[in-house]
């Protein structure tokens, strides 16, 4: 397990150097021809509004009216199309781009659909499931090269992003030889950030409720920091995945276990939690707001190892008896928390969180634990 936890965390190094690089500002394409460059999100019903942050300017909305495209570095991520003439224009994700070009997206009925857009017409054709070969064959003519009546057909270009983009890539190459076609699946439309946090945590152990009760423990107060790394999409949903080191303690005064023999040499008993983990959440973020200040909450699962532990129980009446508490060396539970991210589109942005964990410890005289973590943390 051990080597699992570090080896994602040399994937997360990797990743980081891959998001570094990909990293770079987005752009809207406007109507009039104008390229505006910020950070984007999605927003509105259906995710059908842009919204472009700039440095010392207000968030601009943008519909699919207002645009042709937007995208970052690698590329267009959605275009603006009508599925038919009298219907607004929706956004819609490349998947091709050439003389024939494909897109998906959700239709008028809101399903998810592909759409052909053909040389010199300004409307799209929807590639239905149930009657695709029909439409595909009618719609991309004059290959000999492609026989879309044939099992082989079937097998090559399946009903999926895959399959139509090969489709059409390979129908361009064999049509407009001259000018090829773009396979625009590779263009990712997630942003990678690492950052680093480091904070306090308050460990409630249920280690004997009846010897040492959760509410006698003091000096509970422990440390954890590390490393994150969040994946943003363009709408309110993000993932993150952390590698945190984590020091949990707790202290437990003297209590009488065995009133009727006081002078047992184990009548007396108190005890010292010390042990540390190499804990890995993986999180799920709402965030509500696009503003400076964005609220967010994570749920998500953790995966630990124990590195370390030292704990023990202390009998005052023999010295030299400290039997150990064990803690089981792999550890699972579930996470939740909410905070505040201290947006700026061109800095370090700061975080600020409390989370809630809950996993089994499969301690001697306990199955679980509750700890609240309190962090602070820069995305970078």
């Amino acid at each position: 397990m051990r080597f699992l936890l570090l080896a994602a965390l040399l994937a997360s190094s990797s990743l980081l150097a891959t998001a570094q690089r990909a990293a770079g500002p987005d752009y809207v394409v406007t109507t009039t021809g104008d390229t505006l460059r910020g950070h984007l999100r999605q927003v509105g019903r259906h995710y059908q509004k842009v919204r472009l942050y700039r440095p010392d300017q207000q968030p601009t909305d943008f519909s699919a009216a207002d645009i042709i495209s937007f995208g970052s570095s690698q590329g267009p991520e959605k275009v603006a199309r009508r599925l038919d003439p009298s219907a607004p224009p929706r956004f819609l994700t490349p998947l091709a781009e050439g003389t024939v070009s494909l897109m998906t997206g959700e239709n008028t009925r809101h399903k998810s659909a592909f759409f052909l857009q053909l040389p010199d017409s300004a409307n799209l054709v929807e590639v239905p499931p149930g009657n695709n070969v029909l439409v595909l064959a009618r719609a991309l003519p004059g290959c000999s090269a492609i026989d879309f009546g044939t099992t082989e057909f079937q097998r090559r270009y399946p009903y999926s992003r895959r399959g139509l983009t090969a489709l059409v890539v390979d129908y361009n190459r064999c049509r407009y030889p001259k000018r090829p076609s773009r396979d625009l699946t590779r263009v990712r439309t997630t942003q990678l950030y690492f950052g680093v946090k480091a904070g306090l945590n308050v460990l409630r152990l249920e280690l004997s409720p009846e010897v040492f009760p959760v509410s006698a423990a003091t000096q509970n107060t422990g440390l954890q920091g590390g490393a994150m790394l969040h994946m943003a999409t363009r709408t309110r949903f993000s993932g993150q995945a952390e590698l945190l080191f984590v020091v949990l303690r707790s202290t437990y005064a003297p209590v009488v276990i065995d009133p009727l023999n006081p002078l047992s040499s184990t009548s007396v008993v108190s005890a010292t939690v010390r042990y540390n983990q190499l804990q890995l959440p993986l999180l799920v973020r709402y965030t509500a707001g696009y503003g400076a200040v964005r609220p967010f909450a994570n749920a998500g699962v953790i995966v630990a190892s124990t590195l370390n532990n030292s704990s023990a129980l202390h009998f005052p009446k023999d010295p030299g008896y400290n039997p150990s508490i064990d803690i089981a060396n792999f550890t699972y539970g579930a996470t939740v928390g909410g905070g505040l991210m201290l947006y700026q589109a061109w800095r370090p942005r700061l975080s600020l969180e409390a989370r809630y964990l809950r996993n089994n410890t499969q301690a001697r005289f306990g199955e679980r634990n509750a700890t609240v973590q309190f962090d602070a943390g820069f995305y970078f």
